[in-house]
């Protein structure tokens, strides 16, 4: 499997818990706690950056460093909205007293 198809399936997965999370705050009127429940900030459920494409060429090593610089970056942002979400979502079962 590609690097590229992996972003694209890690970004579906949070897409999908974020949507069922976010429906469940559907119910926060029915919720004994009473608590507020808020949706996932909009920043955390975006899509993640995919994989730069690479030239179809051989490349210089400063070409391969700066691609993958870039890659890391994607990745290490992407990996931040996911905790975000868990996090979110930690937020969300402390608020339903689970």
């Amino acid at each position: 499997m590609s690097y590229s198809m992996t972003l694209m399936l890690r970004a579906g997965m949070i897409l999908t818990l974020g949507g069922a999370l976010w429906a469940l705050t559907a119910c926060g009127g029915s919720t004994a706690s009473g608590a507020d429940l808020q949706p996932p900030p909009p920043s955390l459920v975006q899509p993640c950056e995919a994989a730069l494409a690479l030239p179809v060429r051989d490349l210089m090593q400063a070409e391969v460093e700066r691609f993958w610089r870039a890659d890391r970056a994607r990745l290490a942002d992407c990996r931040g909205k996911h905790q975000g979400l868990v996090d979110w979502a930690d937020g969300v079962r402390e608020a339903l007293g689970q």
